[in-house]
């Protein structure tokens, strides 16, 4: 009896220890995911790890007989892992720390009360009384042909600009005017015939009839199929698009379609700056093509290959070597965040084009 006794604590001894290597090494393997931040992949291997040192710790041994890792017992394997777990719900950078916490911006607009009045000149007389004024904090001002917008945190300040610019003598040439939030808009393809009316497709998402729900881009894609299709833009109010959000799909006709998120940035496609439309456009035209002073659908270069990003080069960003909108697009995406801050509604997950 002593002699099965002995073997089989020493088969149970060398069990314990085999499982406490693999376990170690499966702790290595998890740190060295910590960079990817797969953290669900990470949590389901944590988790299954926890249980196997559960498991040791349950293992009956008689005779005395202790079990020692190969590295370590097994509450410093499971100190191990609540530290890199812990290592996992750090954000990697302080954008993603603060993206969900940081107040919405407001913003001003400022307008000339006369047509003659220059609104760019104007702009630069704004920029001048705000810059002038200490007490006032703006997160940006940004001057085109129509008008002056100024971004910024509180009501506080929206209400030391109007202050500062009514004492001035620019006050009696301009209007103010707070701009309201955005209301949010989801993009979708949908099958041609699919398309209902707007009110069916509002009862079908389970949307109340007060609650705004419009389509305000509805365009056919152009194909040889015989089966059409549409991109459509719908915008709505911020309660019709949290019922969007918990239905995960938005159904319409006898299709349940999958969305994503839609931010109306006006990119020029005469200079390629971000801001404003050709239509408003006031400076030269550049190709997006070649960089030469034409237009880009006059290029006359049989083979388009785009050596820069205009977006970028224009905004003054450092890397410009990637294509305009892309998801290396600095100056794309920082116009999409802008929207996000004016936008009626909380993205709980990071916005990129």
């Amino acid at each position: 009896m002593s002699e099965n006794s002995d073997t089989n604590c020493s088969g149970k001894t060398s069990m314990a220890a085999d499982i406490s290597l693999k376990v170690t090494n499966v702790v290595k393997l998890v740190e060295s995911m910590v960079n990817t931040r797969n953290k669900n992949t990470c949590d389901k291997i944590l988790s299954e790890l926890n249980n196997i040192n559960t498991i040791i710790g349950s293992l009956n041994f008689s005779d005395g007989v202790t079990i020692v890792p190969a590295e370590g017992n097994n509450s410093e394997i499971l100190n191990k892992l609540e530290q890199i777990s812990k290592k996992l719900d750090k954000p990697r950078n302080n954008n993603e720390s603060t993206k969900n916490t940081r107040p919405k911006t407001k913003a001003i607009i400022v307008k000339p009360k006369s047509p003659e009045t220059n609104p760019i000149e104007l702009g630069a007389e704004i920029k001048q009384v705000i810059k002038n004024c200490e007490s006032i904090n703006c997160e940006n001002i940004i001057v085109n042909a129509q008008a002056t917008r100024i971004i910024v945190r509180d009501d506080n300040t929206i209400g030391k600009i109007k202050e500062a610019l009514k004492n001035n003598e620019i006050g009696q040439k301009i209007n103010v005017e707070q701009l309201k939030q955005l209301q949010p808009q989801i993009s979708c393809v949908i099958t041609t015939d699919q398309i209902e009316d707007i009110n069916v497709i509002k009862r079908r998402n389970q949307i109340p009839e007060d609650q705004a729900f419009e389509i305000v881009v509805n365009k056919e894609i152009p194909t040889k199929s015989k089966f059409k299709r549409n991109y459509v833009v719908f915008r709505m109010s911020r309660v019709a698009r949290e019922i969007i959000e918990k239905r995960g799909k938005i159904y319409i006709g006898c299709e349940a379609t999958s969305f994503r998120d839609n931010f109306n940035v006006r990119v020029c496609s005469k200079c390629h700056r971000i801001g404003h439309t050709e239509k408003f456009c006031m400076n030269e035209s550049v190709c997006g093509g070649c960089n030469v002073n034409h237009h880009t659908r006059n290029c006359q270069q049989t083979k388009k290959q785009i050596s820069e990003c205009l977006l970028c080069k224009h905004f003054g960003a450092v890397d410009v070597k990637h294509k305009p909108k892309s998801k290396d697009c600095y100056s794309y995406n920082a116009a999409i965040e802008r929207i996000v801050q004016i936008t009626d509604f909380d993205y709980q997950n990071e916005v990129s084009c």
